[in-house]
């Protein structure tokens, strides 16, 4: 099954590569988060949305590749945050393929 995401690259591991097959980058952004990044987060994020045509390698792929002390945040594709406030959900991140949230 054919997926699209968006990563942060700085919740990748130290020498990890992110690189399930025929997967495509479809942009790249660095933004300046400023003051809204937490206690140990970086000012500068770089956002790299991708397209992929395996689901389950890109699930593969992230949990072998995400820096396990991070969290992940997972929002149905297609949906924009709503006013006021998120409604991700983080979950700790743990060795083993992905869960939905």
């Amino acid at each position: 099954m054919a997926v699209t995401g968006r990563m942060i690259a700085e919740g990748l591991r130290p020498g990890a590569e992110f690189a399930p097959p025929h997967t495509r980058i479809v942009k790249v952004l660095r933004v300046d988060v400023g003051d809204s990044a937490g206690p140990g987060q970086p000012r500068f994020w770089t956002i790299i949305d991708f397209a992929a045509d395996d689901a389950d390698a890109v699930a593969t792929a992230l949990a072998e590749t995400l820096d396990p002390r991070r969290r992940l945040v997972c929002r149905p594709s297609g949906r924009r945050r709503p006013r006021g406030g998120v409604r991700a959900q983080g979950v700790p991140l743990r060795p083993g393929r992905p869960r939905d949230v």
